[in-house]
């Protein structure tokens, strides 16, 4: 039996969770490129059906990761279904939202298991499209896909061989010129730069809040989340004035702040999730000991020390003391307020004032 795993990919690189409950009046958690795991390779549709080593396609480490079961079918024959499909899955035929990869994995893990993916992965894409955000950058979406077809790896060449699994990962997940190792720790935005680059942006990758190359286009504040600057170099000027308008200035973004849907109270055993800024300021006012960990979905090294942050709250046992999280993807103005310009940033209060910090995924100081 081989187990089946999906890999999921926010191309909107955290915009669409931090825009859309103000922009649209719903809340999207990432827009979804997915990746179908099995026989120890990943799956997917780009340039053509192609595959890579697991979590080292062209477009990064994966945001999220679902088993979807377990199949009995043998590799040999899936590679024949692959065969018979490719022209139903050609370079030519993908459309960022009407024939993508949602609905290749779809059809894909219909023949391994009988069943496609998740309903709502497959139709999210045209949901999203019907609103203004989604508008507003389905060009840009389009082009990073162009961009990133160059770099997939085709399951058949053109004569109907099969090519070889690449061993090591395409230039593109590691950016050309983008951070890894201790920047992308630091930094914890690598795969942030790296979509830039692939844009056309370039980049320092994973240096302080992210690096990114090239300065912002007119008009746009400092200070700005390390995803929307780097998304921002990447867009049409006319597209990005308009995202402005909607938002009236991207530095305040309108309205109110948005806050955490899964934000709840501090109970012993558990990390409680910060809604905002008031939120998080009650906590450390109130809480004899806190410690807190700034972090995002779409940051690779958050996401390699996130199950050690949940481990140590769920081992202690001490009253007077919480475990906090605030996701950086959600939550603009606590991390705006105690000027995180890196995540994972990690920091602790005793009785209302700071006790230490360090940011990067350094388990040992986490410990």
């Amino acid at each position: 039996m081989f187990e089946v795993i999906l890999h999921q990919y926010d191309l909107s690189q955290g915009m669409a969770a931090q825009m859309s409950q103000q922009l649209v009046g719903k809340y999207f958690e990432g827009i979804w490129h997915t990746g179908i795991c099995v026989y120890n390779k990943e799956y997917y549709y780009g340039g053509g059906v192609s595959y890579d080593r697991m979590g080292q396609t062209p477009f990064g480490k994966p945001t999220k990761e679902i088993s979807l079961g377990f199949t009995d079918i043998p590799e040999e024959l899936f590679m024949e279904f692959l065969r018979e499909a490719r022209g139903e899955w050609s370079m030519e035929k993908y459309h960022v939202f009407e024939h993508n990869c949602n609905h290749f994995t779809n059809a894909a893990a219909d023949f391994l298991l009988g069943q496609g993916i998740p309903s709502e992965i497959v139709n999210q894409p045209n949901e999203f499209l019907a609103t203004p955000l989604g508008t507003m950058l389905a060009p840009m979406m389009q082009g990073m896909q162009d961009n990133l077809k160059v770099q997939s790896n085709p399951v058949y060449d053109n004569a109907g061989g099969v090519n070889a699994v690449r061993q090591q990962a395409p230039a593109g997940i590691y950016g050309q010129g983008g951070g890894a190792g201790a920047g992308a720790g630091a930094g914890g935005m690598g795969n942030m730069a790296n979509m830039a680059n692939m844009m056309g942006g370039g980049g320092a990758g994973g240096a302080g809040a992210g690096g990114g190359g090239g300065g912002l286009p007119a008009g746009l504040p400092a200070g700005l989340p390390p995803n929307i600057a780097n998304m921002a170099r990447g867009m049409d000027p006319a597209m990005l004035q308009g995202l402005m308008s909607r938002f009236g200035g991207m530095g305040g973004m309108g309205g109110a702040p948005p806050t955490d849907p899964t934000a709840g109270d501090a109970k012993v055993g558990e990390v409680c999730q910060i809604g905002g800024l008031s939120h998080l300021q009650k906590l450390i006012k109130e809480s004899p000991g806190l410690v807190l960990d700034f972090w995002s979905p779409t940051c690779p090294p958050c996401m390699r020390i996130k199950p050690t942050f949940e481990a140590l709250a769920k081992a202690n046992e001490n009253p007077n003391l919480v475990f906090a999280a605030v996701n950086t993807s959600v939550v603009r103005d606590a991390p705006a307020h105690f000027q995180v310009s890196g995540i994972p940033d990690f920091r602790a209060f005793h009785n209302g004032a700071p006790f230490t910090n360090f940011t990067g995924a350094d388990e040992p100081k986490l410990r």
